[in-house]
């Protein structure tokens, strides 16, 4: 069974930047009729994003300023686009840093940060919205993907979520206990 049109809504993480998977992503979605809602740390590139959706043909492209690793940042973007859309059928995290240094060159501080965006984000964000219980199909809440590669499910009884390093090919998973 196919959605409507009109029911397509999708909220895309990583959305900031003027090239790459997330502005790829959205600009498809937007192509099949999907109406898409984009949150990112930097602005100027949501705003700028915003506007070449609008000039493909989107009718409206809700943004909303975050920090995917910062939990207030993401209840308050989720909100507000939640709010805006009504509800979404797929969320999209695109949300994800890398760092292309040898394992024993990099420092703490940079694996924490990679680690913070590419993890929690997926994490943070995918519970924000199943929590939000705003979506038009229940099933479709999982829809969530991440530069990593990584998939991330709504919590739920009888599973557990396996984090992997960023960048590996191994999915965050819902596994039995």
């Amino acid at each position: 069974m196919s959605i409507p049109p009109r029911a397509r809504r999708a909220i895309l993480t990583g959305a900031g930047s003027a090239r790459g998977i997330g502005i790829a992503t959205a600009e498809h979605l937007v192509r099949q009729g999907w109406t898409v809602a984009l949150t990112d740390l930097h602005a100027d590139g949501l705003r700028a994003n915003a506007e070449r959706l609008a000039a493909a043909g989107a009718t409206s492209v809700p943004v909303a300023v975050g920090d995917v690793r910062v939990e207030e940042d993401v209840d308050r973007a989720v909100g507000e686009l939640l709010g805006v859309l009504g509800g979404v059928e797929a969320l999209v995290n695109v949300a994800g840093i890398s760092r292309p240094t040898r394992t024993l060159e990099i420092s703490l501080e940079e694996w924490e940060n990679v680690f913070a965006v590419n993890s929690r984000g997926t994490f943070l964000v995918t519970r924000a919205v199943s929590s939000a219980g705003r979506t038009t199909r229940p099933r479709r809440r999982r829809c969530s993907a991440s530069r990593a590669r990584s998939l991330a499910s709504s919590p739920h009884e009888g599973s557990r979520a396996t984090p992997s390093p960023p960048g590996s090919s191994t999915p965050i998973s819902r596994r039995p206990t």
